[in-house]
């Protein structure tokens, strides 16, 4: 059966839409780069012409609904060299069913991203993730630790908010004194000395030594006091963290940054204090806790061995069926 496309093809018409196309893609073509992004109006053009029978006016068909045109529907379309995934796209946009290949796995991410079914309700709540504060630099400090194999984390503390993995991956846990740079460098730049100090109650202060070009690495017993003072006094969601009251064991729904827990607790336990019912009040984050718990042990054994021998008893429950998951 002859088609369309041997007997003409709308050049003209279809270049004036190719021509503003190029400087502004549609939405689904500008989730990537991709090195050759080709006009998506001609690729349409193209299958309508591959598709439709001799005699039809392409340029008629090229603006109507698809949906049910038996012309389209179910036809297979093979992209071998898929790139950006342009012909996939239109063929889906047709009706047709679609075979895409190449042999870049930038390529298939790129399309496979492009045409997966969107969970809306999930697409939502991520928006809702970005608008909050301090986001990207979430987003920014998660791909670094992707990437980086210095001192890869745990995977339950690979989604941890930013302020811990920048105490955990510059080894904060571990110093007693920094310098202005080091925090810079260790962070790639998404992290300053003012967002350590400027936290309440702080990470760090101001050194004595070289200038004041250094800062000290505050330990959990140095926070303690400040810890309890901010929970006490935390607003709206926050006010779940008026706790420290050793007769209430009410779990915390939205808890403060995981290092703000862990030294808390850790604090607690080198006083000798109380600990059961602050376990409890951070029921909510127990994995992440015993995951940081065992990951300051072994990284520095010598500076929290002792706080982590008397809290993560508390925690063998998890343990047991973590292991037990795993075989």
């Amino acid at each position: 059966m002859k088609r369309a496309i041997e007997e003409d093809f709308p050049i003209v018409e279809i270049n004036r839409l190719a021509a503003p196309e190029r400087n502004a893609f549609k939405p689904i073509y500008q989730m990537h780069k991709w090195f050759a992004r080709r006009a998506s109006c001609v690729f349409r053009a193209i299958l309508l012409g591959a598709l439709k029978p001799a005699g039809t006016n392409i340029m008629k068909e090229f603006y109507k609904d698809h949906s049910n045109d038996p012309d389209t529907n179910g036809k297979v379309v093979l992209d071998p060299f898929m790139g950006g995934g342009t012909t996939v796209v239109e063929a889906l946009r047709l009706g047709c069913k679609v075979v895409g290949i190449d042999l870049n796995p930038v390529a298939w991410f790129i399309v496979k991203t492009e045409v997966e079914p969107v969970d809306l309700k999930k697409l939502d709540e991520a928006f809702e993730r970005l608008a909050k504060p301090g986001a990207l630099k979430d987003i920014r400090l998660m791909v670094e630790q992707i990437v980086s194999s210095k001192t890869p984390l745990p995977s339950e503390l690979e989604n941890v908010d930013a302020l811990t993995q920048v105490w955990l991956l510059a080894e904060l846990y571990k110093k007693r004194e920094v310098s202005v740079d080091s925090i810079s460098k260790d962070t790639r730049g998404v992290f300053e000395v003012s967002d350590l100090t400027g936290h309440k109650p702080p990470l760090l202060r101001k050194g004595r030594i070289k200038g004041g070009r250094t800062y000290e690495v505050l330990t959990p017993s140095e926070r303690l006091e400040g810890l309890r003072q901010t929970l006490r006094g935390a607003e709206s969601n926050a006010l779940q963290l008026a706790l420290l009251a050793a007769d209430d064991n009410t779990p915390i729904a939205f808890g403060p940054e995981l290092v703000d827990v862990i030294h808390l607790l850790a604090g607690n336990a080198e006083q000798g204090e109380r600990l059961d019912h602050l376990v409890e009040r951070f029921r909510g984050q127990r994995e992440q806790i015993r995951a940081a718990l065992q990951y300051l042990k072994q990284r520095d054994p010598d500076r929290w061995v002792k706080a982590c021998d008397k809290l993560l008893p508390f925690y063998d429950d998890l343990f047991a069926t973590a292991v037990a998951n795993k075989g």
